[in-house]
């Protein structure tokens, strides 16, 4: 069995008649699925209802122009919710593969302790593309959630500790 791979993202082949006059240009796309996706953000414990931004690196994905990139939590990735989700950016016609970082914000509230996040790179290649269609996870990560009261009763409790040594 042989495997053939396309690296040339400009090709243009053309179909020609049998008197040698050129019937059709073909449109050819090269697809190439991520090579890495990865997500950074803040560190756990996180504040329940404080934003934070997560960042999901996609590397050399072809083309940018059919490609989702999500942000996920859940307990297990069969019980997973979307958080956010970048659509394809459409105006790059760039064909040859891309990196690129996409933001991503989540909210915590106190039922999502220790639920996971990650990121996910979907290649979004229409009916006739592979079903389903090519998908590449993050790391997960584990987090806890502090309640609002916790996150403030520590931070007076420092303060109180730093206000007694300085009286010592």
């Amino acid at each position: 069995m042989c495997f053939y791979r396309l690296i040339d993202y400009s090709i243009k082949p053309t179909c020609y008649l049998e008197g040698g006059k050129c019937q059709k240009v073909l449109n050819i796309t090269v697809y190439e699925p991520p090579a890495n996706v990865s997500m950074s953000g803040p560190a756990s414990p996180m504040v329940e209802g404080k934003l934070y931004e997560f960042r999901c690196r996609v590397q050399d994905v072809s083309p940018v122009s059919s490609l989702y990139v999500s942000l996920y939590k859940g307990f297990t990735t069969s019980r997973k919710t979307e958080i956010v989700s970048h659509p394809p950016n459409t105006t790059n016609t760039i064909k040859s593969p891309q990196s690129g970082e996409y933001p991503l914000q989540f909210r915590p509230s106190r039922v999502d302790d220790g639920a996971q996040l990650w990121c996910s790179a979907r290649l979004e290649l229409g009916e006739q593309g592979p079903q389903p269609p090519p998908q590449m996870d993050s790391q997960h990560i584990t987090f806890s959630v502090l309640s609002s009261c916790q996150a403030t009763s520590g931070a007076t409790l420092a303060v109180l500790l730093l206000q007694l040594i300085h009286w010592v």
